[in-house]
């Protein structure tokens, strides 16, 4: 299996594309801010849209981004 290389400009635009990248912050503090959500449930469902964009809009294979998933919470920990 070949490493994923990682594109950081995957539309051809930089601004949109770190405009999508900001996407899982602000709703983040969005849900903590507004929405009231205890940090937990705030920071489940933020790391549900960090993986779903980062393989839906970043292309990044499903078993890489789970692993990434993993690692963050075992760094967490």
């Amino acid at each position: 299996m070949s490493p994923w290389a990682q594109v950081y400009d995957p539309i051809g635009n930089i601004w949109i594309s770190g405009a999508v990248a900001l996407i899982p912050i602000l709703f983040f503090f969005f849900a903590l801010l507004y929405m009231h959500m205890k940090g937990h449930i705030a920071c489940t469902i933020t790391v549900g849209i960090t993986f779903a964009l980062a393989v839906l809009f970043y292309g990044m294979p499903v078993f890489t981004a789970l692993a990434a998933c993993l690692y963050g919470f075992a760094y967490g920990l």
